[in-house]
């Protein structure tokens, strides 16, 4: 039961991401359903709403309900998460934003060698910043259906892992339709315990991007990776994989794609109550800006800390790196800072402050954005 119920504030912290820790809200019981409804309410002065050179600012109210439903069985967890998100910008030239989700999960312990999970979601973004098509939106909707699974106990000294996931991505109001597509992943991983803290592992990775008019992209990506994950201490935990990544486009006129592709993050407590991540990562991304793909690399390191009498606090810097194919290349560095401040069991009230700065051999791609934001959270 331990397990089910972090994976249930896991749940909430993925709904509820406002402040730098998540909520612990009481649930509702309906005869073995458990409802936890909460919500967030923000106010952000956005200085460049848009992510472009030299654009407009505005006051944002933001509104977001949402609610996770839990029912548990003998070997059985079921969930469904839904959240709704509304944005009201002050601009007299913007546009009102509305985004939403529904997922559902089921997770079945069949034994301790066997672990199924399914997942099926549908959500719909919409975004002001780094629009495809100047001065409008970035609008879509995506539905997929997903399950992963686990054979082998947790101190087997072999495990082996599989996963599938269907993506059906379309646009929300009529633009990009470029970009819409349907795309299947797959994944399959060898895990060797050569410690009872670290493992070895061996990954293949791959997905197949069809294009509903912009066939042209039509293609399959092939990654290899081998690393490890690890418990090092009680302080020390992560996982690091490196290998190789290909995409291979149909359209014979249109060059391939390859790279050296690493995953890893590391997570370092040298305090119960202080947790310092560093993560970086590199792939290939599917193209934008009329490119036909995107080398995209990113690094970040975030220092969370909990002060005691309900203040916690975090930093982060980020840099991330994307070659849109000798189109262009941005460089975007990234601060950020906040405070949360636990009134309640149910309820905290955050601050936040974000830089962002991106450089570009188009120098018409650059620009500078600052984002403040108070957040209010309450759940029962």
């Amino acid at each position: 039961m331990n397990t089910y119920k972090n994976r249930l504030i896991t749940a909430l912290t993925l709904i509820y991401s406002g402040s730098s820790y998540a909520l612990d809200p009481a649930a509702i019981d309906f005869e073995g359903l458990e409802v936890t409804p909460a919500v967030e309410i923000s106010g952000t002065y956005d200085d460049n709403y848009q992510a472009v050179n030299n654009g407009p600012d505005s006051w944002i109210t933001a509104i977001t309900p949402g609610v996770l439903v839990t029912a548990y069985g003998d070997k059985t967890l079921y969930q469904l998460k839904s959240g709704i998100k509304y944005e009201l910008y002050s601009a007299s030239n913007a546009k009102d934003l509305t985004s939403y989700f529904v997922t559902g999960t089921a997770t079945f312990n069949f034994d301790v060698r066997n672990q199924l999970d399914i997942e099926i979601g549908l959500d719909k973004t919409e975004s002001a910043a780094n629009a495809f098509v100047a001065n409008t939106i970035n609008s879509f909707k995506q539905t997929n259906i997903g399950a992963s699974y686990v054979y082998g106990a947790p101190s087997a000294t072999g495990n082996i892992e599989f996963g599938v996931n269907h993506e059906i991505h379309r646009s929300g109001n009529g633009l990009n339709l470029d970009r819409e597509r349907d795309s299947t992943a797959y994944r399959a991983a060898f895990l060797y315990k050569i410690t009872d803290k670290t493992k070895l592992v061996a990954e293949l990775n791959g997905s197949r991007h069809d294009y509903v008019t912009n066939t042209a992209l039509d293609a399959t990506n092939i990654s290899y990776l081998l690393g490890a994950r690890w418990e090092a201490t009680a302080k020390t935990t992560g996982h690091a994989k490196f290998g190789s990544e290909t995409k291979d486009f149909d359209d014979s006129s249109r060059a391939n794609a390859n790279l050296t592709k690493w995953e890893a993050s590391v997570d370092w407590s040298p305090l119960t109550y202080s947790t310092v991540t560093l993560t970086t990562n590199q792939q290939i991304d599917e193209g934008s800006y009329g490119a036909s793909y995107t080398d995209s690399a990113n690094n970040g390191i975030q220092w969370k800390h909990d002060w005691g009498r309900g203040y916690a606090s975090q930093v982060s810097l980020n840099n991330r790196t994307d070659d849109y194919n000798g189109i262009r290349k941005d460089t975007t560095n990234s601060i950020g800072a906040g405070i949360t401040y636990n009134i309640r069991r149910w309820a905290d009230i955050a601050f936040d402050f974000q830089h962002s700065d991106r450089t570009s051999t188009d120098s018409t791609q650059e620009y500078n954005r600052n984002i403040y934001k108070l957040t209010f959270n309450v759940g029962l």
